[in-house]
């Protein structure tokens, strides 16, 4: 009896305790979410995507003036400002020195070419080895073609100071007197510039020596240098159509055929 008290007293017990373990709910940790099904995997990692370094851009050009002055177009009137060695002084034919003229500093009335002839303007300036280089070959063409006449115009001569006085004339009729014999045509010192103004500026030139062909009907022909074998070509061809005809050849006269006397038959 002593054995089934004790195993109803255990019974007891146990009937106790149900109630309590099954009212506790089912959880989980806070930090751990319980998955509904397997995790895909991460997806690989995508490399950056770098732009290629691109080089720096050179600096813009400066816009170039509008050229207005081309080959074809009839060539506008010079305006000298001062004489240094004019028309009647510098002589093609002459072989010594054309005097230098000493006129004071004043504009001068303009130059229209005359039809007919052929005519080169040449800017240069004394300070550029270049221009001394061309002027040998156009003393021999202002020697050998009367029908031509070259102009060369100072028109590029470097100005001083400002407190300092202005001599770019009196080097200009300097070095014509120390290259006389290489300078046999008109040269005119353009301090104002008032003929670059209307040859080099309008025709785009930056340098010198810059020269102008004139053919006979005064259209420009040539632009550029007269190192250039374009210059030579281009004055040829305007020579040549203002050159005079060459003479006739003399003729001769057929001498007089006497008629040949036939032989009595025997």
């Amino acid at each position: 009896m002593h054995i089934l008290r004790l195993l109803a007293a255990a019974f007891a017990a146990l009937l106790a305790m149900a109630p309590v373990a099954l009212s506790q709910p089912e959880t989980s940790s806070p930090s751990q979410p319980v998955p509904t099904k397997d995790p895909a995997p991460p997806a690989p990692a995508q490399p950056k995507k770098t732009e290629p370094v691109k080089p720096a851009l050179p600096p813009a050009p400066r816009p170039v003036a509008e050229i207005t002055l081309k080959v074809g177009d009839k060539a506008p009137p010079l305006k000298p400002e001062t004489w240094v060695k004019p028309f009647e002084s510098a002589a093609p034919s002459t072989p010594s020195a054309p005097p230098v003229s000493t006129a004071p500093l004043a504009l001068s009335a303009p130059i229209s070419f005359e039809l007919g002839k052929v005519y080169v303007v040449e800017f240069w300036a004394t300070w550029c080895p270049t221009c001394r280089d061309a002027m040998p070959a156009l003393a021999k063409l202002a020697r050998d073609h009367k029908e031509l006449t070259i102009i060369a115009v100072a028109s590029s001569e470097r100005k001083l100071k400002k407190d300092v006085p202005d001599t770019r004339l009196e080097t200009v009729r300097a070095f014509v007197r120390e290259h006389d014999e290489q300078m046999p045509y008109p040269v005119l010192f353009d301090g104002a510039r008032a003929m670059a103004s209307t040859y080099i500026v309008p025709a785009g030139r930056v340098y010198v020596p810059t020269a102008f062909v004139i053919d006979a009907t005064n259209t420009i022909t040539f632009i550029g240098d007269p190192h250039e074998a374009g210059f030579l070509n281009a004055l040829t061809v305007a020579l040549k159509a203002v050159a005079p005809p060459p003479p006739p050849k003399p003729t001769t006269p057929e001498p007089i055929k006497k008629p040949v006397k036939s032989k009595p038959k025997n």
